[in-house]
């Protein structure tokens, strides 16, 4: 390699003209002083062809020698510094047929050294013979001397003027490439710059996979073709497989020429392409390898140690501009999902505070996420789920899952899974024990309130994994769930309140209506009788009389006994079942009032459980209830629904309407207790309840119960 250095070198020089004129001089002085015809001074080149610089004596166009002269052996096996041309030395043959072209007769080869090595020759030759005097030799051998000093010396300051140059082109490199932020942009930069700095041909950037021990071509600058863009090398393969093996530079004067074995294919690259030459160097941080930066020609020998030193000085700057664009792109990344954490979070969290509800939040989530979401209690009963992020895709179609803990679990497997969220409070990748393909896994994450868990919540991973930002969204939503169930509890806490308040005053209304009505006539109905009795004998008709008036006050009275027992419990319900009750009831308290009431029926031919009916009825009674007290509604329609194993009841009039979020508030309004008290009965039904409601179009209340589960 060192050989070559020099030579280059060599070669900068030759378009100085100092070296140039130096040199002419010197072979004028030693015509002159030496009284000699002719001479010559040549420069080899890379390849050790010799070129003249320097002519005295002799015309240029007679200054031809053959193309490749080697006297280093020469000069060595004899030490000497100065070799009379002579016949039969082996190294002075092919000077003998040069200088019978040119006329001369006898003459001196002198070697011109640049740091210990011969870089060029001086031929001084003269017509006749000639012997140098011992002065004469010393005169001569003192001008050689002084030409490689002068060499020495211009190349001295050609290398101070170059390190110069490049220190400012690789300044300048450093600061355009450490104020690119764009990865590729970064990237494609520092191939063109290597080609310019180093005038190479081609240039590629290849980074490096530590975890698989690839390098992968990313950018490429000055090829003909797209085959070395896509070149993937193994550690240890190829140039740049090598120089990332063993973080060592590499310099390739010929690659046919070396002894490393080549990956398939690239034979075909190096011809395709043209190089012959090449030069690598490995990019590293304080973190590793980044990759390794490579730079060829299409001519031999092309690159020196010199520019391989430049090489990897802009190797190491491209590596930091390469990990600082990295560290840009992650930083951005990393604020782009911290700030849509936080906007999801905003969004779910403000569905608490606008009281919209666990569904509404359930259904959000699945929008954000894109996947069926599930959520259920500490007991793995189901409160909410939602598919609206999936398209085409809905209830119907996920009918094998009703509850993820019992479709991913097995029973020992739940306590497990129960352990594992219990102490850890972030979310965990459960497996199909089913082996299902549409749904093999999903997400689970504890919905944790200060030290209890609450309940789960699933998101269930369709056709693929759930990437990490969507993952981190269901851990924000985990918390908003507990938000909402603590939220919840507070309202059942007050609504239990409300409900024992409501029992009393239930039972001072009975109690009054006892002490004010029934106590009242059955003292009327006494005080008649003895009344009666005395008029037996006296005024009969007047007895008679006073029967009919006490048949009447009994009468009165049974009728409104028998309300109070309707009041407490409808026969109806026990007797004929759940359609009949919600008939005779609305038909009682509507009509009277003017509200028209209808009562539609569909699929429902037996009867429900009692547990069911009960607490239908109760929801019903409570919405007819709301509808006299606040709607101001002029029609009222009551819908029972059977299909699907689903039972559906849906109570629409046509009032005023309110705003529904009223329902989910922490702060009840007195008249939004019986909605709660709705609520919460349609809850112990594991079912589905739901308000619409726009001030001034009317209100529709919807329960939606399984009743397959209420059955079991």
């Amino acid at each position: 390699m060192e050989f070559f250095d020099d030579f280059v070198s060599l070669e900068n020089l030759l378009s100085d003209q100092r070296l140039h004129q130096a040199l002419q001089e010197t072979a004028q002085a030693a015509c002159a002083r030496l009284k000699m015809d002719a001479s010559l001074i040549f420069l080899m080149d890379r390849m050790g062809n010799l070129s003249p610089v320097a002519l005295c004596g002799c015309e240029p166009s007679t200054a031809f020698i053959p193309s490749k002269v080697n006297l280093s052996q020469a000069f060595k096996a004899e030490e000497r510094t100065l070799l009379r041309i002579n016949p039969d030395h082996p190294a002075c043959r092919e000077w003998i047929g040069f200088m019978d072209e040119m006329s001369l007769c006898d003459g001196y080869l002198l070697p011109l050294l640049l740091n210990g090595k011969i870089v060029g020759i001086w031929l001084v030759a003269s017509r006749t013979l000639r012997t140098l005097e011992a002065q004469e030799e010393l005169i001569l051998l003192t001008l050689t001397e002084n030409v490689g000093l002068l060499m020495q010396s211009l190349l001295l300051y050609a290398e101070n003027q170059r390190y110069h140059r490049e220190a400012k082109a690789l300044y300048e490199i450093s600061m355009e490439i450490s104020q690119l932020l764009d990865l590729n942009r970064v990237l494609e930069v520092i191939v063109e710059k290597t080609c310019l700095l180093l005038n190479a041909e081609i240039s590629y950037l290849a980074l490096a996979d530590e975890e698989e021990k690839i390098v992968q071509v990313c950018v490429t600058y000055g090829t003909r073709g797209d085959a070395l863009r896509h070149l993937r090398h193994r550690y240890g393969e190829g140039v740049g497989g090598w120089v990332a093996l063993n973080r060592t530079p590499l310099l390739i004067h010929n690659y046919f020429r070396d002894v490393r074995p080549q990956p398939p294919g690239i034979p075909e690259i190096l011809a395709s392409e043209g190089i012959i030459s090449a030069i690598c160097v490995p990019m590293c941080t304080r973190r590793g390898l980044v990759g390794v930066l490579y730079a060829a020609s299409r001519q031999e020998a092309a690159f020196n140690r010199s520019q391989l030193e430049l090489l990897q000085a802009l190797g190491n700057q491209a590596a930091i501009a390469i990990e600082n664009a990295r560290l840009y792109d992650e930083q951005k990344a990393l604020a782009e999902k911290l700030r849509n954490s936080i906007l999801n979070h905003e969004r779910l969290l403000s569905l608490v505070l606008g009281n919209q509800g666990l569904q509404a939040i359930t259904d959000t989530l699945s929008e954000l996420v894109r996947c069926p979401i599930i959520v259920e209690d500490s007991q793995f009963r189901l409160l909410a789920r939602s598919c609206l992020g999936c398209e085409h895709l809905d209830w119907e179609q996920t009918g094998e899952i009703h509850l993820p803990s019992a479709y991913f679990c097995s029973d020992v497997e739940v306590s497990d899974f129960v352990k594992t969220l219990r102490g850890n409070h972030h979310s965990v990748r459960i497996q199909s024990k089913q082996g299902s393909r549409r749904y093999p896994s999903c997400i689970a994450a504890p919905i944790v309130g200060g030290k209890a868990l609450l309940g789960y919540v699933f998101a269930l991973e369709v056709g693929k994994p759930l990437n990490d930002q969507q993952r981190a969204t269901v851990e924000e939503a985990s918390i908003v769930f507990a938000i909402e169930f603590l939220k919840q509890e507070a309202v059942r806490t007050g609504l239990l309140h409300h409900i024992i308040a409501a029992q009393e005053e239930e039972r001072k209304r009975i109690a009054r209506e006892l002490h004010d009505e029934t106590s009242q006539a059955l003292t009327a109905l006494v005080l008649g009788l003895d009344t009666i009795g005395l008029d037996m004998e006296t005024n009969p008709e007047e007895a008679a009389r006073r029967l009919q008036v006490t048949k009447s006050i009994a009468e009165g009275m049974l009728e409104n006994i028998h309300r109070l027992i309707s009041d407490l419990r409808p026969s109806l319900l026990d007797d004929l079942g759940l359609v009949p009750a919600i008939a005779w009831y609305g038909e009682q308290r509507l009509k009277p009032l003017g509200i028209n009431f209808s009562l539609e029926s569909d699929g429902l031919v037996q009867r429900l459980p009692p547990a069911m009916e009960i607490a239908l009825y109760r929801i019903t009674q409570e919405a007819l209830t709301n509808v006299i007290r606040h709607a101001q509604a002029s029609n009222v329609v009551v819908r029972l629904l059977h299909q699907n194993n689903r039972l559906t009841l849906q109570v629409e009039d046509d009032g005023i309407g309110f705003e529904p979020q009223a329902l989910q508030s922490a702060e009840v309004p007195e008249k939004s207790w019986g909605l709660w008290g709705m609520q919460e009965r349609v809850s112990t039904l594991k079912g589905e309840f739901m308000v619409n409601s726009v001030p001034g179009r009317g209100t529709k209340i919807v329960v939606n119960v399984p009743l397959e589960l209420v059955e079991k």
